[in-house]
């Protein structure tokens, strides 16, 4: 059975919405809709992990993340409506 997703807005723009639905929780950062991205960087070292996003207009979010993950990247085209895998990289283990 599907359950509805919840969703939190405070409707604030800097402010993060959440959705969540049963064993799942979807995370948006609204501050960041209609920005040109400039580049992305994953860094990672024995204790510290970051994604970073950085944009054209020269502000950038960054994702901290915790020891022991895996990061699977794939870059997809859904103009049709479903996602077709244009390339995929190998996996990135955190150190």
């Amino acid at each position: 059975m599907n359950r509805p997703v919840l969703r939190k807005r405070t409707g604030k723009k800097l402010e993060l919405v959440e959705e969540q639905s049963a064993g799942r929780r979807r995370v948006l950062f609204p501050a960041v809709k209609g920005r040109t991205v400039d580049a992305i960087e994953l860094y990672t070292s024995a204790d510290y992990h970051t994604i970073t996003v950085r944009f054209q207009d020269q502000t950038q979010i960054c994702l901290t993340l915790e020891t022991g993950f895996t990061v699977r990247a794939r870059l997809g085209d859904f103009k049709s409506g479903e996602e077709r895998v244009l390339r995929r990289w190998a996996d990135i283990q955190s150190v």
